[in-house]
């Protein structure tokens, strides 16, 4: 029933998002306004992100391309598609399945990730350069993990749903006001469709339909200085150890803008 409510809702702010003033909430670019739809170029492999996890793994990812299904004049829906990798290059061979614990969680996650993604402020037309605004993504992705006891890599399908607020301000190196980025505050809520095959890997000692998490974040972006990210995770409403611990991601990006 909860699934239900927020992917209504979801769709509800996609359809209601007005054209030029959309914004992509999770480019490095994404304070920024769309450009015309008539002038548009593609945007292929424009965004990219290094992820660096307090307990040593080590994700990248790359936004292959993004499109826009729907009226150019009315309404339009955002659809990006990512691909990711992941390594363990820290702390020596791989305990269990630590990747996937924040993988489940992570928006950009997967071996393949089809969504869409926006964000909108409560006045699009509002030059102020404080901003609070809306950020809500849904989609379905590729996750793995491996089998310990057979040790065979399982991989399945997961769709996944989040939502929240998001405060934006500027940010600027002292003496170079002209050169001015932006800074930003988010707080989200995550949903996770649970099926057999996560269900395996949560050891069948869930019987829920869906995980439930919570994300902060804060981020300063400023052209040609500083690309950083950072990620607070934490599962809510569930009694399995490791899912108890949260999970802190500092993202490294790039943007390739035409």
């Amino acid at each position: 029933m909860r699934m239900k409510f927020v992917m209504i809702l979801l769709l509800a702010l996609i359809f209601l998002q007005p054209n030029t003033n959309a914004q992509d909430s999770l480019a490095s670019s994404f304070y920024q306004p769309y450009p015309d739809p008539k002038t548009r170029r593609p945007e292929l492999l424009t965004n990219g992100f290094i992820d660096v996890l307090n307990y040593g793994q080590m994700n990248a990812s790359a936004r292959l391309f993004k499109l826009y299904l729907g009226n150019p004049t009315s309404f339009m829906i955002p659809v990006s598609i990512y691909s990711g990798v992941s390594a363990n290059n820290f702390t020596g061979p791989q305990r269990s399945n630590e990747p996937l614990i924040l993988n489940i969680l992570n928006p950009l996650s997967g071996i393949f990730n089809l969504s869409f993604d926006a964000l909108n402020y409560n006045n699009p037309r509002n030059v102020k350069l404080t901003k609070i605004g809306i950020q809500y993504q849904a989609g379905v992705r590729l996750l793995s993990f491996t089998n310990l006891q057979s040790l065979q890599t399982i991989s399945f399908m997961n769709s996944f749903a989040n939502v929240g607020m998001v405060v934006k301000t500027g940010a600027w190196e002292k003496n170079r006001v002209q050169n001015l980025g932006t800074s930003w505050l988010s707080a989200r809520l995550i949903i996770t469709a649970v099926n057999n095959y996560l269900r395996e890997y949560l050891g069948n000692v869930y019987s829920k339909s869906h995980l439930w998490g919570i994300s902060i974040g804060f981020g300063v972006e400023i052209s040609r200085v500083v690309g950083i990210k950072g990620y607070y995770y934490r599962y809510v409403d569930i009694n399995i150890p490791a899912f108890k611990i949260p999970v802190y991601q500092f993202t490294f990006n790039y943007s390739m803008g035409y």
